[in-house]
């Protein structure tokens, strides 16, 4: 019989429980009535789990040189043969009685992402902690949800199936628990659907420790949808902060302003010379991250694609140029009104700050569309040049 569905199993350490979870998932894949096979991808245990997972029926792969239950999973993925692949973990954490369903959504979504959610299922008591339950993984998934358009419950579980095309397709490449939040943003760039199943999630034996390190696994999952995301990470904060500081800074080139009870004086003139620094560095760094990592990596907006085109060396000079001699013109002119006063100090604290900002303003644009214009000037295939 040929292999329909592979269930992937990474395992490190997990004697107490990765027997019972072999049998049971071999179980509930004899009700499927089709060929299968469990492959356990063992990181490099110590304690016997990989003689457990054989006794119970399971095909153990070494995956000692994959550090990380992310490179585990991919490994023991890549080592499989199955048409449609079931994640699972090895803690006894998820039922694997439930691997129908996932089989059965992957049938009817065969171009999808299934994910089996707890928040859709349930936590039986003792399963999870409490600070993991309600506030790790409903923040990275919000995350997940608002950058990549996502509809999806619950980032995190280590359940979840798709076709051998699916996974090839997202190709994930991080090691750690990260992959988890990878696999659903780059499904999402990719345009391949991600939706969830209800499951429940178990308790874990008793005194079993976590390999999860809550602070620096949650930084890894934060940093990894961050990087993916430059348009809705840069560009649009550059943007909103590009117009607000030109608000604060440009109806003040002629003096201070007054509208009403509203002054508008030189503290907030420089409060927008700062947010027009800020806004051009970043506008600047979003196109610069869209050009040298490309899609999927780092998807580019209209807007970015835009600006990119007109974000070459050659275009920027005349814009530099102009801010550069705006800005030497308004500090020279502030040196001779402080000469012609007999050097009293700084009478011209406005010009000055012009001045200091078209200065600015010019060499921050050369020098990103300088670096813009370096990493484009001969792009991978699928980039166009800038």
């Amino acid at each position: 019989m040929s292999l329909d569905v592979a269930v992937v199993i990474p395992c490190l350490n997990e004697v107490r429980t990765i027997g019972q979870v072999v049998a049971d998932a071999h179980r509930a894949l004899s009700s499927l009535g089709r060929g299968f096979e469990i492959v356990v991808a063992d990181n490099g245990s110590s304690d016997g789990s990989q003689e457990a997972a054989r006794q119970a029926g399971a095909r153990v792969v070494d995956a000692q040189a994959h550090q990380g239950v992310g490179a585990a999973t991919r490994f023991g993925a890549e080592a499989s043969q199955g048409r449609i692949l079931v994640f699972l973990d090895a803690d006894g954490e998820h039922n694997p009685a439930e691997i129908p369903t996932l089989v059965q959504a992957v049938e009817g979504r065969p171009e999808a992402l299934v994910l089996g959610s707890r928040y859709l299922g349930k936590f039986e008591k003792g399963a999870s902690s409490l600070p993991n339950r309600l506030l790790g993984t409903p923040a990275l998934t919000f995350l997940l949800n608002h950058y990549f358009g996502t509809k999806i419950t619950d980032c995190n579980t280590g359940f979840r199936a798709m076709t051998r095309a699916v996974f090839d397709r997202i190709d994930v490449r991080t090691r750690g628990f990260e992959f988890c939040s990878e696999m659903i943003a780059r499904a999402a760039l990719v345009d391949v659907p991600v939706i969830e199943v209800p499951i429940v999630q178990r308790p874990g034996p008793p005194g079993r420790r976590p390999h999860l390190r809550r602070l620096r696994d949650g930084w890894r999952h934060l940093r990894l949808i961050l990087l993916h995301a430059p348009d809705r990470v840069l560009l649009r904060p550059g943007l909103v902060a590009l117009v607000l500081g030109a608000l604060l800074f440009l109806p003040q080139l002629a003096g201070r302003v007054e509208l009403g009870p509203l002054v508008m004086d030189i503290h907030l003139m420089i409060l927008g010379a700062l947010l027009l620094f800020i806004g051009v560095e970043m506008i600047g760094a979003a196109i610069v991250c869209a050009t040298i990592a490309g899609e999927p990596v780092a998807p580019a907006s209209r807007i970015s694609r835009r600006l990119g085109r007109h974000f070459s060396l050659d275009s920027m000079l005349g814009v530099a140029g102009l801010l550069l001699l705006l800005g030497v013109a308004a500090d020279v002119a502030v040196v001779v009104i402080s000469g012609l006063q007999g050097w009293q100090g700084l009478t011209e604290p406005r010009l000055a700050l012009i001045g200091t900002t078209g200065i600015g303003l010019a060499i921050q644009l050369l020098v990103l569309s300088f670096v813009h214009s370096v990493v484009g000037q001969y792009p991978r295939p699928g980039l166009s040049a800038p």
